[in-house]
Parts: C-alpha cells; structure tokens; sequence
C-alpha cells in the first residue's frame, strides 16, 4: 500500500500534470514528487533550466526535514532501549 501511494504521488503511475487543481499543487510539493516526477521533467525538458534550483532546493529541504525527523525518533527510541545480559 505504500509502495502504491508512492508511485502514485510521485507521478510514476500517473503524471502529476494530469492531477486537478489543488491536488496536484499538493502532490507536487510532497517528497514524493521528488522521487519520479521532477527528474523526469528535468529529463524531458518540460521543467525550465530556471527553475531547476528551486527543484534541487525542494529535494534538499525535504532531506534535512526527514533527517532532523530521523535523529528525534532514534533518540527517542535510544532512551527506551532496555539491554539483558552480558
């Protein structure tokens, strides 16, 4: 099932492009759009080389927002941790 949202929210099923209104400015500024959509667009030439920072910006603020998110939850969890033995 997340596989499917994925591939369906990162345009791999279906493009972005094709998503009504709202739903598609959602879609695009997901993580996921990332994974498929945006390279591909860079790929085939309908994303413009100036906004191709703004791209690459997305990409890395979504790295840093999942990293940050991944340092609490591993802390977190590193305080619930209860080793036995020896």
């Amino acid at each position: 099932m997340v596989r499917w949202a994925s591939d369906l929210l990162g345009g791999q099923i279906l493009p972005l492009a094709f998503f009504p209104g709202i739903l598609g400015q959602i879609a695009q500024s997901l993580p996921f759009a990332a994974i498929y959509s945006t390279p591909l667009q860079i790929y085939i030439g309908t994303l413009p080389r100036a906004q191709w920072p703004a791209a690459f910006e997305a990409q890395i603020m979504w790295l840093g927002v999942f990293a940050v998110c991944s340092y609490v939850i591993w802390r977190l969890a590193a305080q619930r941790v209860v080793v036995q033995g020896g």
